[in-house]
């Protein structure tokens, strides 16, 4: 069973293909993979706020949730050094 398959019986969305020959597609990939290396490169720094986060368990929560620990961890930096 193809990948894009189990995407939609699972969450009823659709899976779209990459085309590598379209101009407009490789922009996007391009801009995809430059966001994910950024989020990368600052997640893993060390002073990034995950860094101090009590419990791995809350960096991996679903992606909706995620800024909402990297604001409060932030939030929380922000009220102690004052």
């Amino acid at each position: 069973m193809a990948f894009s398959e189990v995407i939609f019986d699972a969450t009823g969305k659709r899976v779209l293909a990459f085309d590598l020959q379209n101009e407009s597609d490789r922009r996007v990939v391009k801009q995809i993979s430059a966001a994910c290396e950024e989020t990368m490169k600052r997640l893993n720094a060390p002073d990034s706020v995950i860094q101090n986060v009590g419990r791995i368990n809350e960096v991996s929560k679903p992606q909706q949730q995620f800024p909402h620990i990297l604001f409060r961890a932030e939030k929380s930096d922000e009220q102690s050094a004052r």
